[in-house]
C-alpha cells in the first residue's frame, strides 16, 4: 500500500494527488511496525534464525 500510494502522488496531480499524499506518512507508519513485528515473530518462533542472530550478532542490525 505505501508503495501505490508513492507511485500514486509521483504519477498524479491536483485532487487525487492531495487525497492519496494524506495516506503516505500513515502508510509508512504501518510498513514499520509490520516490519518490526514479523522481524520480532520470526526471531521468536524460528529458533534456527535466533540461533544464527544469536552466534552472529552483528547480523540484528541487517533486520533492523
Amino acid at each position: 500500500m505505501m508503495h501505490g500510494a508513492i507511485y500514486v502522488v509521483m504519477k498524479t496531480e491536483g485532487e487525487l494527488q492531495q487525497l492519496v499524499r494524506a495516506w503516505i506518512n500513515r502508510t509508512i507508519i504501518f510498513f514499520i511496525i509490520c516490519y518490526a513485528v514479523t522481524t520480532m515473530a520470526t526471531l521468536l518462533y524460528v529458533p534456527p534464525m535466533a540461533a544464527r542472530v544469536r552466534a552472529n550478532p552483528w547480523l540484528f542490525s541487517v533486520a533492523w
